[in-house]
């Protein structure tokens, strides 16, 4: 059941698919689903700075159910390539990206992203499942950070994230944790990270040897 999947993500980030059939409730989000994504919601919310969006139900189960599939996907391989590209695509497609609750709450899941990308690309990097990862990534800018993207996100997608200050100090954390240079590609992005990293640039080094870099102006 998706309820399941959420409660293991989330308590322990490890989950187990039983087989690459698809859940009751994955068509409807079910009250046991809705219980347990307001329980994410709230959790994660006490652990955000400032005061974190709103929950948006509808956006929360899209954004778990294109984890569960690309979960899925990851470990039923005898699934055709095909079948898998076009389902992600749909997938994520389907999805509106469309002010900050609907972003806070689709990142509630799919901030696990960059750990299905790992486990598929150390598989093999020309797997079309990697291909379909990236793809994801690119339309989720905050919960990809940590994947190499072939271009840099655009600057209107980091702008809503950049419009409410508990996506913006997730997207700056993120980029820091990972030092991801690739996301220093707007000016707003890179004078929030020169911002937080501060004094204590020597921390991260890759990141303040980019920022001071002629390519990356202020």
């Amino acid at each position: 059941m998706l309820s399941q999947f959420i409660e293991q993500l989330s308590d322990t980030g490890q989950v187990r698919f039983e087989s690459p059939s698809l859940p009751s409730d994955l068509a409807e989000c079910s009250a046991q689903t809705q219980t347990v994504l307001h329980d994410l919601h709230r959790r994660e919310k006490a652990n955000a700075a400032y005061e974190a969006p709103d929950l948006l139900l509808s956006s929360a189960h899209q954004g778990a159910v294109l984890l569960y599939r690309l979960g899925q996907f990851l470990v039923f391989r005898e699934i055709p390539a095909e079948s898998v590209t076009n389902e992600i695509q749909q997938l994520s497609s389907s999805i509106l990206v469309d002010g900050a609750s609907a972003i806070w709450s689709i990142d509630l899941c799919l901030r696990h992203l960059p750990a299905i990308y790992r486990l598929a690309a150390n598989a093999s990097t020309n797997d079309p499942l990697v291909a379909s990862i990236v793809a994801v990534a690119a339309r989720f800018p905050l919960s990809s950070v940590g994947i190499p993207l072939p271009e840099s996100p655009l600057p209107s997608e980091i702008l809503k994230i950049h419009q409410h200050p508990t996506l913006s100090a997730i997207y700056i954390d993120r980029i820091i944790a990972t030092a991801s240079i690739d996301r220093l590609g707007d000016v707003v992005t890179r004078r929030k990270v020169r911002e937080a990293l501060g004094h204590f640039s020597d921390l991260a080094p890759k990141l303040a040897c980019a920022l001071a870099q002629s390519e990356f102006p202020t």
